[in-house]
Order: structure tokens, then C-alpha cells, then sequence
């Protein structure tokens, strides 16, 4: 899906970047693939696609292709509604070790935490649940400029907090149990 969403953005850049006509080109090179027939393909996720847009993209680009960082819930998206993840998981838990020292040195933003709190909060709901975990040191509110942040109340409504002692990651089990169950 992300060599779709790829495609796509270079499709519409294509008079000021010369990526997508690159890719054409190198796609001329692998005899039997259309541009129609691989976007067909990808979007039925079928690994040979891949491997032929892998091997244009690196020819179009000269570096290997890697997933754009600013997409991360699409990215996700695409993962927990796909019908083969379905039928082998029951979700995605992330763990983030040391979010609290990140958060204190300012490196996340939290603009972009809360929607992506508020988009784990949902998950469930739209397709599987994605469960997101992060360590720190003291209280969550505590950490950088969480606690004065002017949407806190709502951030922290996206948080449960959980002590990491010698039962902690009972404590985490038990929540993500009870997580699963509400959807």
C-alpha cells in the first residue's frame, strides 16, 4: 500500500520531479509489467509486484525503498485491516523503552502523540486494535511539556498509566486483555 500511496504522490508531481517518468522507464525493463498491471497487483498485495517496484524504485531513485515516516497510521491502517494479518493476529502492540526521557527532552511532538493516542484509542473500533506502550520514569504529566500542555486533559483521557514493578507487566497483560475485550 505504501508503494501505491509512492506512485500515486510522484503521479502528481510528475512536471516537477522526475521520479514517476524514472520509474516508468525502469518498469520497461521487466518484460510483461505494465504500469496498470503492477498498481493491480499491488493492490492486491502480491509479493512479485513488490519485488518489481522495489527493483524500479531503486533504478528511479538509486537508493533502496523505504517507507515514508510521516504516514505512520496509514502505514498501520493498511496492516491491521488487511485480511491475511486478520486470520494470524489479534492486533499490534508497540513499544516505545524511554518515551518519558524523549518526552522530556522535547524530541516528541505532541500534537502528533495526541492524534496518534486518539488513533489507537479508535483502532479497535475501524479494524483491529493497535495498543501503544511507553516507559518513563515518573508520571506521565510530569514528562517535558506534557503537563502544560493546553489539550492535557485530552491526552491524558488516551493514557493509562501503569506502574513498572516486579508485577508490572502483569499489570500490562491485564490491560491489554482488557483492551481487546472492549472491541
Amino acid at each position: 500500500m505504501e508503494a501505491l500511496r509512492r506512485l500515486a504522490d510522484w503521479e502528481e508531481r510528475k512536471a516537477e520531479a522526475p521520479f514517476y517518468n524514472r520509474f516508468e522507464a525502469a518498469l520497461s525493463n521487466h518484460p510483461g509489467w505494465t504500469l496498470n498491471g503492477l498498481v493491480q497487483d499491488l493492490k492486491e498485495r502480491k509479493e512479485s509486484a513488490l519485488d518489481v517496484f522495489m527493483s524500479c524504485f531503486a533504478e528511479a531513485t538509486d537508493t533502496d525503498f523505504s517507507y515514508k515516516k510521516d504516514n505512520l497510521q496509514d502505514i498501520l491502517k493498511d496492516i491491521l485491516t488487511s485480511a491475511d494479518f486478520k486470520s494470524n493476529f489479534k492486533g499490534i502492540v508497540i513499544l516505545y523503552d524511554e518515551l518519558g526521557y524523549a518526552l522530556d527532552d522535547g524530541l516528541v511532538n505532541l500534537s502528533r502523540l495526541h492524534g496518534f493516542a486518539q488513533f489507537c484509542a479508535n483502532s479497535g473500533m475501524e479494524h483491529l486494535p493497535l495498543i501503544f506502550i511507553g516507559t518513563g520514569h515518573k508520571a506521565f504529566r510530569n514528562h517535558g511539556q506534557v503537563g502544560d500542555a493546553v489539550h492535557y486533559s485530552t491526552l491524558e483521557a488516551r493514557v493509562s498509566e501503569i506502574p513498572l514493578q516486579t508485577q508490572g507487566m502483569e499489570d500490562v497483560s491485564v490491560f491489554v486483555r482488557r483492551e481487546e475485550s472492549e472491541f
